[in-house]
């Protein structure tokens, strides 16, 4: 098997979240976010029903899927932040399957999220 090549940062975007929460192999390679599936199969539900299937709208940009994912987001940083200082090896499993999917292992991987009092925070692990 070759070596695995370091690469440059990863963002965690709304793009790529929606990736991971459509991949059955990140549920399997990281039980601990299982806690997070429902949330996030809702969340791939009302990207297929608001953006994807165009489905009317109440107000203009609410059917992105930036829009649509935040609240997830949210949630998947809030794992990250605790898993980063209480389950190290969490984080080593999901870098893991990160470095699977692209090919590379990113450096950093970065996820910028709204905290509880509407600020953007930025998290690096």
């Amino acid at each position: 098997m070759g070596k695995t090549r370091a690469g440059s940062r990863l963002v965690l975007d709304h793009n790529v979240l929606y990736q991971i929460v459509c991949d059955p192999r990140f549920w399997e390679c990281n039980p601990e976010f299982l806690g997070l599936k429902d949330e996030g199969e809702r969340a791939h539900h009302l990207v297929v029903a608001k953006v994807l299937k165009n489905e009317r709208r109440s107000c203009r940009g609410c059917g992105t899927i930036k829009t649509v994912m935040a609240g997830f987001a949210g949630s998947f940083a809030s794992y990250l932040r605790v898993f980063a200082s209480t389950n190290p090896d969490a984080i080593v499993t999901f870098v893991d399957y990160i470095t699977a999917k692209l090919g590379y292992r990113p450096e950093h991987v970065i996820m910028y999220h709204k905290g509880g009092d509407g600020r953007i925070r930025r998290l690096t692990i």
